[in-house]
């Protein structure tokens, strides 16, 4: 590719200056070596491109023909060219993200904003959804995808970014934020918010209830952290959340308890489709997130809460 853009640029130079030595003087190249790459480029073609004499040089027929569709190859190789280095520098380029919403609204800002600030050319599209993250990652409608883990699926790799605990977020006039830690017997007997039953928070509070036995009583189902947060800071209920939503609240008078026996957690991961090769701005996304987790996983222990 890069012989033949010199080809080009040879012949191109040589039909503009009508001339191989002042070509050769503004390519930086020897005139023989000129010579040379104008040869093999009519070789290539199967046409003569120039008439040479000792006075002067002359584009053919089939040079004036084949000039401007020249000129536009060049041109259109050297911006491809020009935007590969662009992405492989992290100067342009998309990253496509599915998040669900509690690591959108947590996690993700302080990844995101880490990025943007060091490569703002390249721009992240965050997508906060509650569907089947695997299916938009397998499908190839998004880069990555963070969540937690729901199923396994061949087509579809898995990193672990942290594992959290899953707590109790009550307002303070409730009956459960006087407590010190809270079981899932004791949990069953009030009202509770949660996520809907397509959420990993939600199959693995139901999968730890069905292990002990028990029923579970709904008092509202929702399908956004932010609903769910607003919910808790008017006082309609408890919920169930991971710790991390408590940087979301805005009260001060809700109180995170934690859940005990068992203890409940969620492994939070980053999913991308198998085979697929990251671009060097996924790479870096991937990097910054793992970081950032790390950071994020050990802020806030289960005895660092709010009203505690």
């Amino acid at each position: 590719m890069i012989d033949g853009l010199r080809h080009l640029r040879g012949f191109l130079a040589v039909a503009r200056l009508g001339s191989f030595t002042r070509a050769s003087l503004e390519l930086h190249v020897s005139q023989p070596a000129l010579t040379v790459q104008v040869q093999q480029l009519e070789a290539a073609l199967g046409v003569a491109l120039l008439d040479r004499n000792n006075r002067k040089v002359a584009l053919t027929r089939a040079g004036q023909e084949l000039l401007i569709p020249i000129e536009h190859v060049l041109v259109d190789i050297e911006s491809i060219m020009s935007h590969s280095r662009d992405l492989a520098g992290l100067r342009r380029g998309i990253v496509t993200v599915v998040a669900v919403p509690s690591l959108a609204a947590t996690l993700l800002p302080l990844a995101l904003c880490e990025f943007s600030q060091t490569y703002p050319g390249v721009s992240i599209r965050l997508r906060d959804s509650v569907g089947n993250l695997v299916n938009m990652v397998k499908d190839g409608d998004v880069d990555l995808g963070i969540g937690g883990t729901i199923q396994r699926d061949p087509s579809v790799t898995t990193q672990d970014l942290y594992t959290e605990p899953i707590c109790v977020f009550a307002p303070m006039n409730h009956p459960v934020a006087k407590k010190q830690m809270i079981t899932l017997s004791e949990l069953v007997e009030h009202p509770v918010i949660v996520p809907q039953e397509q959420s990993s928070l939600r199959m693995i509070l139901e999968r730890a209830l069905e292990q002990q036995g028990l029923s579970f009583r709904p008092f509202h189902e929702t399908s956004h952290i932010s609903t769910t947060i607003a919910m808790v800071n008017a006082g309609l209920g408890i919920a169930v959340l991971p710790i991390r939503a408590i940087d979301c609240f805005l009260s001060k008078n809700v109180r995170c308890v934690a859940i005990r026996k068992p203890s409940l957690k969620r492994r939070v991961v980053i999913l991308s489709k198998a085979g697929r090769s990251f671009s060097p701005a996924v790479s870096k996304l991937i990097e910054i997130l793992h970081r950032r987790a790390h950071q994020f996983a050990h802020h806030v222990s289960p005895r660092d809460r709010r009203g505690a």
